[in-house]
């Protein structure tokens, strides 16, 4: 029993990590249409980007939030370069093939200017321990996975359900209509007169005009 109860939490914790890596690619793919197969890369990216930066000596926090800056701004980079050039072509074609070029492109980089073999992140010595519950051994990082996933996981929910923006985005999952002419314009259905948008990555910044969506969206 105590063997089987161990291995619950070991997948509990590699299953957290995965839960998060869909999360991230379910929302794009949602509101997107795209299945971004260089999102692996990004946490790659984010990885060798807290590696680093413990070596360098920064403090775990100030490298956790370092890592997470990277991750996003080369979102942003491959968002700007690479997939927006070609949302204006009709199918889903032409973006699928961009993101595997990106994920080939950034793997190589990766390869050949870092290093082909995994890099283990020197984590602080306050990450070695164990905490024993009964006959379990719970290391601390298992621990600080599951946690993390759990908090991510509600804090989603809530904001998907409980913010404008959520709801927005809610919204934007089932409420737009693609029409090809346009490339990737899209229009709520929900919103009284209908907001056009050019693309679905500006809709935050105009997001108080969803409020009428967002309100019939509980």
């Amino acid at each position: 029993m105590d063997m089987f109860l161990q291995q619950l939490v070991n997948a509990l914790s590699l299953g957290g990590t995965y839960a998060l890596l869909a999360l991230g690619l379910a929302v794009v793919f949602s509101i997107m249409g795209l299945i971004n197969f260089a999102h692996g890369e990004l946490m790659t990216a984010a990885g060798y980007g807290l590696c680093f930066a413990l070596l360098l000596g920064v403090p775990f926090p100030l490298a956790i939030f370092g890592a997470l800056m990277i991750a996003v701004a080369l979102a942003m980079l491959m968002e700007r370069i690479a997939f927006r050039p070609v949302r204006g072509a009709s199918g889903t074609t032409p973006l699928l093939l961009t993101s595997f070029a990106v994920s080939a492109i950034l793997r190589v980089i990766f390869q050949n200017f870092i290093s082909a073999r995994p890099k283990p992140v020197p984590m602080p010595e306050s990450f070695s321990g164990t905490i024993e519950i009964g006959g379990l051994h719970l290391g601390l990082i298992q621990g600080t996975s599951i946690l993390v996933t759990v908090i991510m996981l509600v804090g989603l929910n809530l904001f998907l359900r409980t913010t404008v923006l959520g709801r927005a985005m809610r919204a934007g999952f089932g409420g737009f209509r693609h029409r090809p002419a346009d490339g990737y314009s899209r229009q709520c259905r929900g919103c009284r007169p209908p907001l056009p948008f050019r693309d679905c990555s500006r809709a935050s910044r105009a997001f108080s005009g969803w409020r009428s969506a967002a309100a019939s969206i509980r």
